[in-house]
């Protein structure tokens, strides 16, 4: 399966790095709008076109990565005509995560969205023993993550990008869960932004992200009637159970993470797995929605 990607920055790296393990892949074409950038990470990664257009790198391609800046998502995603994974957040609402897909019916092409923390091993573990009841009746859960301010072109938006996994990952493990809160200081939650939801049986949980931090920190709290988990999604699950201590490279992790989920969409592309569906990403979408209106 020949396989294009959109975008050469840093998640692309991985991407590329991960699908040239795999039997059946090549990497056939990379685009962006610099191509000197183009063209090294074609060098790095042996793909044979690195182009500025579109339309040349689709007429190489079974198949598409869109991991270009997030403001491009939804933009790039409407022109494509081939099966797309499209990195998290794919859009910017749920109304338009619903023209991706009618777009993508439209032409009989398979879409995924970038569901990387699903992914993330310590989730993984922590998603099965809620859904097995070994943590007993949840609690609470709290979620904070705090970034050093970034200085590129564009920049992530704190509710729609980084809120957005964690968020996810509620509606993987619980199936649902209500909008209670929204506050931001910038008044849309695009530099820092805190998020309360109550899940079912109506136990709290808080998701904090800000881009303003002067230090970097990361965790996840899941407090549970029998027991008490926390992460930081990467590198460790520390927990009152021995049993589920877990240690590991972050870097490691999340280069799994995206390897899983990467398979997952070609065996998808192929008809052997179906994947996350996109009526998830449609769902998460309409919930980012239900944030943003209680600002």
């Amino acid at each position: 399966m020949r396989v294009a990607l959109l975008g050469y920055g840093a998640v692309a790296e991985v991407h590329a790095a991960q699908l040239k393990t795999m039997d059946g892949v090549r990497l056939t074409a990379v685009c962006g709008p610099d191509l000197n950038k183009g063209r090294g990470f074609a060098e790095r990664h042996a793909i044979e076109v690195a182009t500025c257009s579109l339309a040349t790198a689709l007429a190489a391609a079974d198949a598409v990565i869109v991991a270009s800046p997030t403001p491009k998502h939804f933009e790039h995603a409407m022109q494509l005509t081939v099966p797309a994974l499209i990195e998290l957040p794919p859009c910017a609402s749920g109304a338009e995560a619903r023209a991706i897909e009618g777009h993508f019916a439209a032409h009989a092409a398979l879409v995924r969205c970038a569901h990387t923390s699903r992914h993330l091993e310590p989730y993984r573990r922590i998603g099965a023993w809620i859904r097995a009841g070994e943590l007993g009746a949840i609690r609470q859960i709290i979620y904070y993550r705090h970034l050093i301010p970034r200085h590129r072109s564009w920049s992530d938006h704190a509710l729609l990008h980084h809120a957005a996994h964690p968020v996810d990952l509620l509606l993987d493990w619980f199936g649902e869960i209500e909008p209670v809160g929204c506050a931001a200081p910038d008044g849309d939650g695009s530099a820092t932004v805190t998020l309360l939801a109550r899940l079912p049986g109506k136990a709290p949980a808080s998701v904090s992200v800000s881009y303003e931090s002067s230090s970097a920190a990361s965790r996840m709290l899941v407090v549970g009637s029998r027991k008490t988990v926390a992460t930081d999604g990467f590198s460790f699950i520390d927990a009152d159970e021995p049993a589920w201590q877990w240690r590991g490279d972050s870097q490691e992790t999340y280069e799994q993470a995206i390897q899983d989920q990467d398979a997952a969409f070609v065996r998808a592309c192929q008809g052997q797995d179906a994947g996350v569906p996109w009526r998830e990403t449609i769902r998460l979408m309409d919930l980012l929605d239900a944030f943003r209106g209680l600002l």
